[in-house]
């Protein structure tokens, strides 16, 4: 049973290095697609490769943001991946706080597609202001330079076991009959806002992606970084965690379906009814990947300008 990792980056250059040693401390391997970045991210993809033959700097390409664009990098890579393997869906921006290896051994043995419990690490107003002054050291790991969390309950996809036949179309954010939901959640450390500079710069990519997206989330439409990105340590469910130590887990919503439901999915996969389902299920095609409206970039670069990044 081997673990492989799908990453996708864009404009991720100022923790992607870490995010990278982060993954291959567990990873057999690491996919990665580059959507478009302009600050670095595929040059140190593409030395990251240089450095580990398990990285794979898959390729760079300027699509329309989805979670389904990993279904491109699964669709060829697939052939390195064995029967029974755990396939990732990693950010350039997260850490996974216990190794998948370690954390898939206490599943139940139906059991084979993982959620993340996401700990979102905040930027305080004092550390930004501290930034500012020139007193922070930037050279510092990101797990030394952001302590302060807030739970984040949405039951994000990370974890599935992969089998032959599995289909993965671009327009889902995972494969199809991924299995039986595991009733505990990966914690993750997930780093969304880590500097001013580096908060202006995704505000000004979501401000200008956000247009041409099928969905997304809340923090895909704030007018002002400051209003998610900035807190304060007193802040409702602001809470520590000190590097090296456990994180504090939270109380969340189970995404876990209904007992009788999860016993018939089990009882599906025992019996191969997966694999035969698969047949008829739609894969991943080229034209799910859809270019990025070339307007798009020149919006970003604006913005870009107009906050003096």
């Amino acid at each position: 049973m081997r673990f492989h990792a799908i990453m996708l980056v864009r404009d991720e250059a100022d923790v992607l290095a870490e995010a990278i040693e982060g993954v291959l401390a567990w990873a057999d391997s690491l996919w990665v697609l580059d959507n478009g970045s302009i600050d670095g991210s595929w040059e140190i993809v593409q030395e990251a490769s240089k450095a580990d033959s398990r990285v794979r700097a898959w390729g760079r390409v300027n699509a329309v943001f989805s979670d389904g664009l990993r279904a491109a990098v699964f669709d060829d890579a697939r052939a390195s991946f064995e029967h029974g393997d755990w396939i990732a869906r990693v950010d350039a921006d997260e850490f996974f706080h216990e190794p998948p290896q370690e954390f898939v051994r206490r599943l139940g043995r139906s059991e084979s597609f993982v959620c993340g419990l996401l700990h979102e690490f905040v930027l305080l107003k004092r550390e930004a202001q501290a930034i500012e002054r020139g007193e922070e050291d930037l050279s510092l790991p990101i797990s030394e330079r952001r302590r302060w969390w807030t739970p984040n309950h949405f039951p994000e996809p990370r974890l599935f076991r992969y089998r032959r036949s599995m289909r993965w179309p671009g327009t889902r954010s995972h494969p199809w009959l991924a299995g039986v939901m595991a009733g505990e959640r990966i914690q993750i450390r997930h780093y969304r806002w880590r500097t001013p500079q580096q908060a202006k710069r995704r505000w000004a990519l979501r401000e200008a992606v956000r247009p041409s997206m099928p969905f997304g989330g809340a923090h895909w439409s704030i007018d002002d970084w400051r209003a998610e990105g900035l807190r304060t340590r007193r802040d409702p469910g602001v809470s520590f965690w000190k590097p090296g130590t456990a994180l504090e887990p939270f109380a969340s919503p189970s995404p876990v379906t209904a007992p009788l439901r999860r016993l018939g999915k089990a009882a599906l996969a025992r019996c191969g009814v997966q694999s035969i389902v698969d047949r008829v299920l739609p894969g991943y095609a080229p034209t799910d990947l859809r270019p990025e409206p070339p307007e798009i970039v020149e919006r970003y670069l604006e913005l870009l300008s107009n906050e003096a990044v």
